[in-house]
């Protein structure tokens, strides 16, 4: 998979989550998307609104993405990202050396 689209309902909420936490950079922002990604990539991972800013996160059992895998590129940027986990208000599970949270969509 090249890149993930991700409903949010806090457009600047998510963006500051994945930006300032997660490591990944802001390459196009829109009204109601962002486009974000590492290493000069044109996008990874974009987050958008268009089912409505503020829209309730989906219940637990609905049909749709159960999770996906983030491959940092070295050990040093997955040590960063771990330590602003913890550090945040972010609830972070650790299970046999991987790492599990959500965003504030609860994606």
């Amino acid at each position: 998979m090249g890149h993930i689209h991700l409903h949010v309902g806090d457009l600047k909420q998510a963006e500051r989550f994945y930006n300032d936490i997660l490591g990944f950079k802001t390459v196009a922002y829109y009204p109601q998307a962002a486009f974000m990604s590492t290493g000069g990539y044109h996008h990874h991972i974009a987050i958008n609104t268009w089912q409505g800013a503020g829209a309730p996160t989906p219940p637990k059992n609905m049909v749709g993405l159960n999770g996906y895998t983030l491959v940092f590129p070295d050990e040093a940027a997955r040590q960063r990202a771990i330590r602003l986990l913890e550090q945040s208000a972010v609830s972070v599970e650790n299970k046999s050396d991987e790492y599990w949270t959500s965003d504030p969509a609860a994606i």
